[in-house]
């Protein structure tokens, strides 16, 4: 498997754990330093702070989550993958939704053990429509 595949691999990984609220699964894909961007918002850096920022995402449940390629690319030591995606994700309100679009792009890095770990991601959201 090449390197742009494992990187494409994780980000397809991380998208599963996200869609299915597995929030301790879709962070564990990031490096223990690991950083999230967000319009508007202050990042979010290191392991609690995207536990936080992923529970808050998912706290009526799992959006409907599709994703397409978009470009990726990958040394021996870094890489990057981005996607567009889209987000039907639950409100608090039985049967409301709201939709969110955007493009994704993950950046990596190897850890320490040589596996690959998502080391920022930067959210852009399409506006309203």
């Amino acid at each position: 498997m090449s390197h742009t595949d494992e990187i494409e691999a994780l980000t397809a990984r991380w998208a599963d754990a996200y869609a299915a609220v597995r929030i301790e699964e879709a962070t564990d894909c990031f490096a223990p330093d690991g950083l999230y961007m967000v319009p508007g918002k202050p990042p979010a850096i290191g392991r609690d702070a995207l536990l936080e920022l992923h529970r808050f995402w998912l706290r009526n449940g799992g959006p409907e989550f599709s994703t397409g390629h978009v470009g990726s690319g990958a040394d021996a030591g870094h890489g990057w993958h981005a996607i567009t995606w889209r987000g039907v994700y639950p409100t608090a309100e039985p049967g409301r939704t709201i939709v969110f679009t955007g493009k994704l792009m993950h950046a990596f890095t190897r850890s320490a053990s040589g596996a690959w770990q998502i080391q920022a991601g930067i959210l852009n959201l399409d506006p309203p429509v």
